[in-house]
């Protein structure tokens, strides 16, 4: 029989753990993403309310940035099952991850935002960081869109306002609740 150092097995169970985490939230994240993109309207990938948004916000500020990979994931591979290009894919994927984990540092750094959102900083911060960095994805996102062919340049306000809005509604509905 091997022993292993007690050590090295503390950090292989961390390890998994996170790793599984990583995937949970890679797959709750992509099912999220197929109900919002049920109600999209304007254009195939922009929907007015976004719920994964949300779940990726909670579960960055839940189990902290290292689980960001699960967000990646999640928009990357149910981009590409849904049969988007990998260009669009991968854009939508960075879009989505930057804006979690700028929301979460922001809230984090400026309002020392606390999960039980039990002070009036935390409800203040919460929506006024989330009215900003849900521009990140918005931006990236229709950015993405157009520069890869798969959205009208003279749609990108309409989309854009869309993809916000739905970016926007996502955290502050979501997360919340999540939380």
């Amino acid at each position: 029989m091997i022993k292993t150092h007690p050590i090295r097995s503390v950090l292989i169970k961390s390890l998994a753990a996170t790793l599984a985490k990583i995937l949970v939230l890679a797959v709750v994240y992509h099912l999220a993403a197929r109900l919002g993109l049920k109600m999209a309207y304007v254009q195939a990938n922009t929907s007015p309310v976004w719920p994964p948004t949300g779940i990726g916000l909670a579960a960055l500020l839940l189990f902290g940035y290292r689980l960001w990979p699960g967000i990646s994931l999640g928009v990357l591979i149910g981009s590409l099952l849904t049969g988007a290009p990998f260009s669009l894919a991968m854009g939508l994927a960075i879009a989505n991850t930057l804006e979690a984990l700028t929301t979460v540092y922001l809230l984090r750094r400026t309002v020392r935002f606390q999960n039980r959102i039990d002070r009036i900083q935390d409800v203040v911060g919460f929506v006024f960081i989330s009215f900003g960095c849900t521009t990140i994805g918005a931006s990236i996102g229709t950015l993405t869109l157009m520069l890869t062919g798969n959205g009208a340049w003279q749609n990108f306000w309409a989309i854009w306002f869309t993809w916000w809005i739905g970016d926007l509604l996502g955290a502050l509905v979501v997360a919340p609740v999540l939380l």
